[in-house]
C-alpha cells in the first residue's frame, strides 16, 4: 500500500468517525426496540428520587396525567427539547399534567452546575433501581434495563413516557422526532378531565 492509499482510507475512517459522532450528539439513534403502545395497559408504579433527597412516586401523583421525559444534560436533542417541555408544564400544569425530568446524568456535581445554568422547568429525578428495571422492561431493551451495571444507558435520549389520569399507558415516544406529536398528545390529553 501506497502513501496516497493509506491517508485515503484513514481520511475515510475519520469522516465515518465524524458522522457516527455527529449522529449520536444530534439523538439520531437506532430506533427503539420497543413495540407500539398498547393503549390502556397499566403503567409500571414508580418510585424516583428527587434532587433535595425527597421521592415522587407514581401512587402520589394518582390522577394526574404524567409525562417522564428521559433526557441528559449531555445530549443535544434533549436540552432543545427543554423550552417546549416547559412551556407545555406551564401552560398545562394547572389541569394536572406533572411533566418529570427523568435525568441519566451520573455525575451529581456536574448536574447541579448544568441545572445552575440552565433550569429545565420541571421537577428533576433519577431513576431508581426498580424504575430502571420496569422501565427496561417495558421498553424492551437488553437485559430489561435503561442503564445496565455500567453505565451504559440503553435508552434512546429523549424518550418520552405520557401516562393518563388512570395510570395507563398513553403514548411512548423514543425519538426526538417525534416531540410534535408528544407535546400535541400531551396538551390534548391534560385537557380531558
Amino acid at each position: 500500500m501506497n502513501a496516497r492509499t493509506g491517508l485515503k482510507r484513514r481520511g475515510k475512517l475519520v469522516a465515518r468517525c465524524f458522522w457516527l459522532l455527529l449522529a449520536v450528539s444530534f439523538g439520531l439513534q437506532a430506533p427503539s426496540s420497543a413495540s407500539p403502545v398498547e393503549a390502556g395497559k397499566a403503567a409500571p408504579s414508580f418510585s424516583l428520587d428527587r434532587l433535595d433527597g425527597k421521592v415522587v412516586t407514581s401512587r402520589a401523583l394518582k390522577g394526574k396525567v404524567i409525562l417522564l421525559d428521559f433526557w441528559a444534560s449531555w445530549c443535544a436533542p434533549c436540552i432543545a427539547s427543554m423550552p417546549a417541555i416547559a412551556k407545555l408544564q406551564r401552560d398545562y400544569g394547572s389541569k394536572g399534567l406533572v411533566v418529570l425530568g427523568v435525568t441519566f446524568d451520573d455525575d451529581n456535581a456536574k448536574l447541579k452546575a448544568f441545572l445552575g445554568r440552565r433550569s429545565p422547568g420541571v421537577m428533576v429525578v433519577k431513576p431508581t433501581p426498580s424504575f430502571n428495571r420496569d422501565y427496561g422492561t417495558l421498553l424492551h431493551l437488553k437485559g430489561d434495563r435503561l442503564v445496565t451495571s455500567d453505565k451504559l444507558i440503553q435508552a434512546n435520549l429523549p424518550t418520552w413516557i405520557l401516562i393518563d389520569r388512570k395510570g395507563r399507558l398513553a403514548a411512548i415516544h423514543p425519538s426526538s422526532s417525534q416531540e410534535t406529536q408528544m407535546l400535541a398528545e400531551a396538551a390534548a390529553l391534560a385537557s380531558r378531565s
